[in-house]
């Protein structure tokens, strides 16, 4: 046993039991020393509150319902990264903050479970700087004061109505021209590109011309939006006069798949509009490019961002719909599809074909391995799929990848050297939040299996990057050992006009000298465009807004400047000569209002991020509502506070306990003997060694002074030795603890004007058994039949067989923090009740596989009761309780398990009057229902049992109302139950069973003697009842016709308000018929 201790300024203490004791770490979170409990009273689950408050926002004006679940779960984890705990301290807390956030989720505090738009995201940055720049004083120079002068007018200009004349009033002149793009062709623009190729002059002098790189380029995103094949044209003419000799031609993205190829015609979908490229198209723009010295490479965007290959063939997308319609991006292929392999083969041998067999070959990729991760785990949760410790389904997926795309590359014979792949700034092991785990098993496990693990090796041989420049080794910012850079690159970074900031043509041309000059030179400079389309109206066009001609401009004077022998730019030029240049060679080319902004946008960023962001959404809800169906499911409700404060409560206790282990456990009552027997009871010897009355407080929750007053007044003066309370099974737990109240939870509680009694109320009962000599059994069932435990959140998720049965509803056994609070419980109760026995309820281990098969378990599975029962002896061990000493109930297999805790089988009481199998080699207790049959039958179903010479015999209170004891006599029942396990002093034996007749007249003379109320005053009363036509009947199968009244546990009514109460309908997605994997019938579909 190993115990770690840390002081810190609150003096929290950590406690770890190690695998040696129970086989698996408990971590004990938060227990104070004992000399700081006086401050931390409040209330047990004090230490998880307070590890919750860390997730707080420091904003206290911003509402909670402004941001996602999904903001407030980020920034937990940041700011837990950085408290000084060890990992397993961590995973603990911050399970309890994802209850937290679950129960959040659950009271409506976040309204979208959308993920954050990145674009919106990028635009309250963006407001963000703007706020600090205004704050700190800082007054905008003239330029920059002129250039958001020309922002605002060219913003005007697309906002104002054609016949609104106060409008285009305050429009600069310069900017009401409607033909701004040079790249759209007008109606009244006939001119072809033939002679817009022999008018526009070049950029510079084409034979002094060289550029520093082998390729200088623009992307065009046809994956996401379509280009008429006349501003391809136009483009590419304009491109060849600024001297560039590339076009990455974007194909395949989230939203569109660009070409009809004549392999997999139904491929082609445009989510934007209803166009797409044939192949002889494509051929003729890359003849026209190759014909001005451009080349055009083709990309795929693989195998991630593939939503649009969705509505091609049934199964190619991976079915996570939830993860869709949060964030539509991201979304993987289907690997496991069998046609993949050979539909990635056509596809990309009919591009390559298409193109020209291009010198390269673009792949996309994936910035970080872990963008589709969770996609990924929810369909390996679909699927039930097993996933080694340490292991994540996205590596495993990145692996099976790699090997797929370098086996079909080699099987159409394309090198792989020539293949792009987007810059990998991270893998799946390197997000911060697979630092913790829940677990000590699983912390040690996932670290051998980093520390051995190999670099994945990626297809391709250029790397495309977007977010870092390149260097010698993989030295920067992503120290990451599970992937290697490609040998060559190309560099985007920083010169994405589209998403980075709105830099001067200056700046600009000052980065592009910055990437010439690297050590390692770069292959190409290609400028991104993503996300940018164009369109007729100004208001859609995304090229022409982030003034992408006029930047390029700036670009290509970096990359075709005089350089040296090395082939290093001259970087001379002062900011004030480059400007002058710039603003002679842009308006060569390009029209003078386009060049007047100096390399800067045509609208502020701001606005341009406002409509991405818009675009961006609309566009996720078409594509979740085009593959998705919204599905309700039946769930139980989110039991975050009662579970965070059993794992608080329990551990707390837990720890308390092995801080201080006390030498010998005493009980908290010490047994008396009390004989106030009158004489005929005393003349009556017991046939058996124990004799009891079972109260079933779970199921007939009623005062415990009422209780005490039944017990004095007309349980105790039979005589019997137990008195055993059943305080938690599948419909209640009825002791409020005093470390885990939370736990308590029973439909009757309306009925009591205090709810469900503390245990502390017990000790009025204790008392009065301990002057009589009669011992209190408490009763719960921990691991199975354990429904009632639902508020302590360790129920195993069937919320389904929990509405429609009600019973055999388990905990799960298998959560590492239920231990400890099953010891907390047990202490308490054992403290409180003491006695020689401890009732565990139920071991119904076949009974409850459903509830587990319900929650994924697969047929060739089954729970590890065995292990936990090892575990849970040691726990009882720990207080003192043998196995010896411990009562479990029969299954309903009638197999008594080997590795079962409870030496002692409690037979229930069987319907009609059958006797129980009994296995005789074992000792065991048996029951009679003292509601069932006439008063007669419960006397012989009680002699009936003894006969079977068990341990002990209990007589089943099921029902304490005051009603039915009257109206069903429930004394009488008692003094039956009492003739029924004993025989008179001096008999030689017991064998002989009374008469009817003698029958009555015994238990009038007890029930006189005892002056219950049914006979002291009027035993005639007592006589006619006892001889009435209706209960005379000594017929073991007359059971009351009144049973389901009598015990409304059973009936269809209760059941349902248990499922209203602690259930609750979820909406979800469901991917549709269409796009489910074919391969695998074991995704949901409904």
């Amino acid at each position: 046993m190993m115990l770690t201790c840390s002081s810190r300024s609150r003096s929290w203490f950590l406690f770890v039991v190690a695998a040696s004791f129970l086989g698996t770490g408990i971590v004990v979170l938060g227990y104070p020393e004992k000399d700081d409990l006086a401050d931390e009273t409040r209330s047990s689950d004090q230490v998880i509150d307070h590890a919750v408050k860390l997730h707080a926002h420091d904003d206290e004006t911003t509402p909670a319902t402004s941001s996602s679940s999904h903001q407030h779960r980020a920034e937990f984890r940041r700011r837990l990264a950085h408290r000084t705990l060890d990992p397993k301290s961590k995973a603990n807390i911050l399970a309890a903050h994802e209850l937290a956030m679950a129960q959040a989720k659950a009271e409506g505090k976040f309204l979208y479970e959308e993920r954050e738009d990145p674009f919106q995201v990028m635009r309250d940055e963006t407001m963000k700087q703007q706020n600090q720049r205004k704050k700190s004083g800082t007054i905008p120079s003239p330029k920059d004061a002129n250039i958001e002068k020309l922002q605002s007018g060219f913003m005007a200009s697309m906002d104002c109505p054609k016949n609104d004349t106060t409008c285009a009033s305050a429009i600069p002149t310069r900017l009401k021209q409607q033909a701004l793009d040079p790249l759209i062709q007008t109606e009244k623009d006939d001119e072809d590109v033939e002679a817009l190729d022999k008018k526009l002059p070049w950029l510079s002098n084409k034979e002094s011309v060289h550029l520093a790189v082998d390729y200088l380029g623009v992307t065009v995103d046809a994956g996401r939006h379509y280009f008429p094949m006349s501003w391809l044209k136009r483009l590419i003419v304009y491109l060849h006069k600024m001297h560039y000799n590339l076009i990455h031609l974007r194909l395949a993205d989230e939203e569109n798949f660009a070409v009809r190829l004549d392999s997999y015609p139904q491929l082609a979908a445009a989510a934007i509009s209803n166009k797409t490229y044939s192949p002889a198209e494509l051929k003729e723009l890359v003849a026209f490019a190759k014909g001005h010295q451009i080349t055009i490479i083709p990309e795929l965007q693989l195998p991630i961002r593939t939503t649009s290959w969705a509505r091609a063939i049934p199964g190619l997308l991976m079915p996570c719909a939830n993860f869709i319609c949060e964030t539509a991006h991201y979304v993987p292929l289907n690997l496991d599809h069998l046609d993949l392999p050979a539909i990635l083969e056509g596809v990309l041998k009919e591009v390559i074909a298409i193109f020209g067999h291009p010198p390269m070959l673009h792949l996309g990729g994936a910035l970080s391995m872990g963008e589709a991760k969770e996609c990924l785990r929810e369909v390996a949760k679909q699927m039930q799929k097993d996933v080694p410790v340490g292991e994540e389904p996205a590596t495993i997926y990145w692996i099976k990848w790699e090997g797929l795309i370098r086996e079909v590359l080699k099987r159409i014979g394309y090198p792989e050297k020539k293949v792009i792949r987007t810059q990998l700034v991270a893998s799946v092991d390197d997000e911060e939040e697979e630092s913790v785990s829940s677990t000590t098993k699983a912390t040690e496990d996932t670290s051998k299996a980093k520390e051995e693990s190999k670099p994945i090796q990626r297809v391709g041989g250029i790397e495309h990057y977007w977010m870092t420049l390149p260097q010698l080794s993989n030295s920067n910012n992503l120290n990451s050992k599970n992937w290697v850079p490609l040998p060559e690159s190309i560099v985007s970074t920083g010169l994405d006009f589209a998403l980075d900031d709105d830099d001067s043509a200056w700046k600009i041309y000052k980065h592009t000298q910055q990437v010439l000059e690297l050590s390692v030179k770069p292959k190409a400079i290609l400028v991104g465009t993503m996300h940018l389309s164009t369109n007729l109206l100004p208001q859609q066009n995304l090229w022409l807004q982030r003034n992408v001609l006029a930047r390029l401009v700036a670009v290509s004077m970096a990359a075709t400047a005089a350089s040296d022998k090395r082939g290093r730019a001259n970087s001379e030029l002062t900011e004030s000569d480059f400007e002058s240049s710039y603003q002679t060679a842009c308006q060569s080319l390009l029209p003078d209002c386009l060049c007047e902004f100096q390399g800067h946008t045509l609208v502020s960023t701001r606005s341009f991020l406002d409509l991405l962001s818009k675009r961006s959404q609309d566009w996720r809800h078409a594509v979740c509502n085009r593959l998705t169906r919204e599905f309700s499911e039946t769930i139980f409700q989110p039991a975050v506070h009662a579970r965070a404060s059993a794992i608080s409560g329990g551990n707390a206790i837990f720890g308390e306990f092995f801080h201080r282990l006390p030498k010998v456990y005493e009980p908290y009552n010490k047994r008396g003997s009390k004989q106030f027997f009158v004489d005929p009871v005393k003349e009556l010897k017991h046939r058996v060694e124990k004799t009891g009355l079972i109260v079933d407080m779970a199921n007939s929750l009623v005062d415990i002074r009422l209780i005490k007053a039944f017990f004095v007044d007309f349980i105790a003066p039979l005589g019997v030795d137990w008195l055993q309370l059943r305080l938690s099974d599948d419909f209640a737990f009825v002791p409020q603890l005093e470390y885990n109240s939370l736990l308590a939870q029973s439909m009757w509680t309306n009925e009591l004007p205090l709810g469900v009694p503390k245990l502390t109320n017990f000790r009025l009962l204790v008392n009065a058994a301990n002057e009589w000599g009669v011992d209190i059994i408490p009763e719960i069932s921990i691991s199975t039949n354990a429904g009632g435990w639902i508020n302590g959140g360790f129920l195993v998720q069937c919320p389904k067989l929990f509405c429609k049965d009600g019973t055999g509803i388990p905990n799960d056994i298998q959560d590492p923090m239920f231990l400890p609070l099953v010891y907390d419980v047990i202490r308490e109760l054992r403290a409180t009740f003491g006695g020689s026995y401890f009732h565990l309820g139920a071991d119904e281990r076949v009974n409850n596989l459903k509830c587990f098969e319900e929650n994924g378990l697969k047929a060739d599975e089954d729970p590890p009761f065995g292990e936990f029962e090892r575990k849970l002896q040691k726990v009882l061990a720990l207080l003192g309780i043998e196995s010896e000493s411990v009562i479990r109930y029969d299954n309903d297999e009638q197999l008594t398990y080997k590795d079962r805790v409870g030496k002692i089988t409690h037979y229930r009481a069987v319907p009609g009057g059958d006797l129980p199998d009994i296995r005789e080699e074992e000792p065991f207790l048996v029951t009679v229902d003292l509601l069932e049959g006439n008063i007669y039958s419960v006397y012989q179903r009680t002699r009936k049992l003894v006969d079977l010479k068990p341990m002990g015999i209990m007589g089943e209170i099921r029902a304490w109302d005051l009603a039915v004891w009257n109206e069903h006599y429930m004394r009488l029942r008692l003094i039956a139950f009492k003739l029924g396990f004993s025989e008179w002093e001096g008999e030689q034996s017991g064998d002989e069973e009374l008469d009817h007749k003698e029958f009555i007249q015994e238990v009038l003379r007890i029930c006189t003697a005892l002056k219950y109320s049914e006979c002291h005053k009027d035993q005639k009363k007592a006589a006619d009842v006892l001889n009435s036509e209706e209960i005379k009947k000594g017929d073991d199968d007359d059971a009351l016709d009144s049973a389901p009244e009598i015990y409304p546990v059973a009936t269809a009514k209760f059941r349902s308000a248990m499922c209203n109460k602690y259930t609750r309908a979820r909406r979800s997605k469901r991917m549709r018929e269409e796009f489910l994997l074919p391969a695998v019938e074991g995704v949901t579909t409904s």
